[in-house]
């Protein structure tokens, strides 16, 4: 899956996660500003159609957000 933010009506490619894994990505500070804002995330598969879209995250500097993709 390509994972993507969502801010405003822009989209911002985090980067790449395989199935039955773990995987990391920093979300840029850019996105997050100096107090925090609200994120959707987008999981879009790679070569599928139906993209997964998360609800709305209040995101802070420092945070850990962890997403779970479920098929």
């Amino acid at each position: 899956m390509t994972v993507y933010a969502i801010l405003g009506s822009s989209r911002i490619r985090l980067g790449t996660a395989t199935g039955i894994s773990t995987t990391t990505m920093t979300i840029p500070q850019s996105l997050i500003g100096g107090g925090g804002r609200d994120l959707q995330f987008v999981a879009d598969p790679i070569g599928g159609r139906r993209a997964s879209v998360s609800e709305r995250i209040f995101v802070r500097p420092g945070q850990t957000v962890k997403l779970t993709i479920l098929r």
